[in-house]
Formats: C-alpha cells, sequence, structure tokens
C-alpha cells in the first residue's frame, strides 16, 4: 500500500471512489492540502471526520459540519463538497467574523446575568439545569487499595495482551494515549490484523497505555480509560476491553463517560457474573490509577513523547507502508527487528 507522500498520487487517489478507509487516512496523514477533498469523499468514516474537525482550518471544519448533515439525511455530498471543490475564499473571513460575534455576545450575556444574580443576592434561588450530556469520568472521591494487574511487566512499563506467548520471537510495544485520535485511525486499519497476530504465537503484544492527553485536553479520560483497561486485566480481558474503548472512542477532548467505561465497555467485552462484579469494584475505585500514572511517568522518561509509536524487538518500526494483513506487518515487524 502507498503511503500517498506523492501530492500527485494522492490526488488521484482522493477523486477515485474505490479509495478505501484505510488509503483515505494514510492520505490525510500526509497531505493537508487534499483535507477538504478526503472529507467529501464517499468512504469518510467518522472517526477520520473527527480527527480533521479537530485538526482543520475554519473551511475544513465547515466542510465537516456539511458532510455530518448530509450523512445523517443519507443523501450524497453536494457540489461544494466533491472532490476537489474548495470553499470561496470570502466564506473563511466570514464565519471568523461570525465566531467573533457571538463569543462577545456571550460574554456580554454572562456579565448582564452575574450583575444581576449580584444585585438580588442571597434571596433568589436559581433553579438547576440539567446537563445536555453526561459527565465525563472522573477520579472518585475515595480511591480504593491499589493493585497490580496480573499482567503487568516488571517494569510497570506496559500491559501484555497475549502473556500465553511470552516466548515469542518478537515483542511488538505498543504506546497508545486513549484519547488519541491518529491512535483510533492506526486501529481501525490495523485492529483485526493485530488480533491474528495475538492469537498466533509469533508476537509478544505489550501495551503502554499514556495519559499525556489529559493535560492537553483539561480533562482525565485518558487515565479513567486506562484504569477501566487494566482493571479489566484483573478479570483476564484486557484485549477485549482495549478492543471495546477503541470501537467508541469519542470526539478527542469530549472525554469517556463512567457508564461507557464501567458498564458498556464491559458488556462489549464479555466480562459478566462474578467478573464483572470483580472489575466494576476495581473501577469504582480506580484501584489500578497509580499503576497507570506509573506508567506514563516510566515511558516518558523512556523517551517515547508521542502516540502511537511502535517498537519492535526495541527497535522503532514504521507501520504506515504496510498493509493491513499478518504476513505483511509480520514481513515489516521481522525487517525492523533484523529477524528472518
Amino acid at each position: 500500500m502507498s503511503d500517498y507522500t506523492s501530492l500527485d498520487e494522492a490526488t488521484a487517489a482522493v477523486h477515485n471512489p474505490g479509495t478505501t478507509p484505510d488509503q483515505l487516512f494514510l492520505i490525510a496523514s500526509n497531505q493537508p492540502t487534499l483535507w477538504l477533498d478526503v472529507v467529501a469523499h464517499p468512504n469518510a468514516y467518522p472517526g477520520l471526520l473527527d480527527w480533521l474537525q479537530i485538526k482543520g482550518d475554519a473551511s475544513v471544519q465547515a466542510a465537516v459540519a456539511t458532510r455530518r448533515a448530509q450523512m445523517a439525511a443519507g443523501g450524497p455530498p453536494t457540489p461544494l463538497m466533491r472532490a476537489g471543490a474548495k470553499l470561496p475564499q470570502w466564506v473563511i473571513p466570514v464565519i471568523t467574523g461570525l465566531s467573533v460575534i457571538i463569543v462577545v455576545l456571550a460574554v456580554i450575556m454572562a456579565m448582564l446575568l452575574f450583575d444581576r444574580n449580584d444585585q438580588v443576592g442571597t434571596a433568589t434561588t436559581s433553579t438547576p439545569v440539567a446537563s445536555a450530556k453526561p459527565a465525563t469520568a472522573s477520579q472518585p472521591a475515595t480511591v480504593g487499595q491499589q493493585i497490580k494487574p496480573p499482567n503487568l511487566t516488571s517494569d510497570g512499563a506496559a500491559i501484555v495482551a497475549n502473556p500465553t506467548d511470552a516466548n515469542a520471537q518478537l515483542i511488538l510495544d505498543i504506546h497508545v494515549d486513549y484519547q488519541c485520535p491518529v491512535c483510533e485511525a492506526y486501529e481501525k486499519f490495523f485492529g483485526k490484523t493485530f488480533d491474528q497476530l495475538t492469537s498466533s504465537g509469533q508476537v509478544l503484544f505489550r501495551y503502554h497505555i499514556r495519559s499525556f492527553l489529559d493535560n492537553d485536553l483539561g480533562n482525565s479520560s485518558s487515565l479513567a480509560a486506562g484504569v477501566a483497561a487494566t482493571c479489566a486485566d484483573t478479570v483476564g480481558s484486557f484485549q477485549a476491553y482495549n478492543d471495546a474503548i477503541w470501537a467508541h472512542q469519542p470526539a478527542e477532548g469530549t472525554g469517556y463517560t463512567d457508564a461507557q467505561l464501567r458498564t458498556d465497555f464491559a458488556a462489549d467485552a464479555g466480562i459478566t457474573g462474578d467478573n464483572l462484579t470483580k472489575f466494576q469494584a476495581c473501577y469504582d475505585q480506580w484501584q489500578t490509577m497509580q499503576v497507570v500514572q506509573n506508567m506514563e511517568t516510566i515511558n516518558l522518561n523512556s523517551g517515547v513523547n508521542a502516540t502511537p509509536t511502535f517498537l519492535v524487538n526495541g527497535k522503532k518500526v514504521d507501520l504506515s507502508k504496510t498493509q493491513a494483513d499478518p504476513a505483511a506487518v509480520l514481513a515489516t515487524l521481522k525487517a525492523a527487528a533484523g529477524v528472518k
């Protein structure tokens, strides 16, 4: 598979309706000038649109919003959204100007409301308004006794996904943050392939669960999801739970909810009965919080400061040019590790 570092090749591919979602991800990763065309492509998937909305400028964000509306209505892209179409140059300053006006009006309204409440004083009571969306997961008021998941590596840096293959010739270390949209894109591309290799006995998979995006995004969802995944390891369901998280990753910054992490994803991972009770007790008390926090510190100190990062037998490996099938990935890993 091409990595689409050639603009001409990427342009031809993005204008081809048969280009796959995986190929679109690589085009978006390597050719920012084609983001509007990627948005317009019929195979642009929700996760990729989320990523483009976060990374793109006002024209890309407007295009994504229009595309989402079209997808919701079940209609085809409008002429504005067809491959090669660009927003008229006058639209961008108009959008920017309207955004400024909205912000100014919001500030004025907030000031007026604050002044009114200040004048009325304590005699006025307000009725709480229910939030439009569930609150994201956060650290519980009381953290329980800390435990170590059974498949935590001896150095505390990772969780082993397939511990029965400890003697595998290849060790693949995967650094991920559960709020990282590019990690999610790689998971969509390689997830099934990784699952097949996990059960093949040829590769030992070690997941380094990172949580630095909490600082960037102003929430604690990376840590919360890491706690949930490591709690799933305590009942022998790390890999299945890891897959469930990636299958339902929200837009970057939106965050996971407690209901998702303790109930929904557990169901997807097949955690039931006594194991579900044990898992939920672990999550409710964040009993693996220290493990996940230490994991971030240990891995940051090792020099890995970006996600996703892949290392095979300790050597960094680039999977962006590799096809999503076990034989191709295995060949790439062996070549990077110097193994025949």
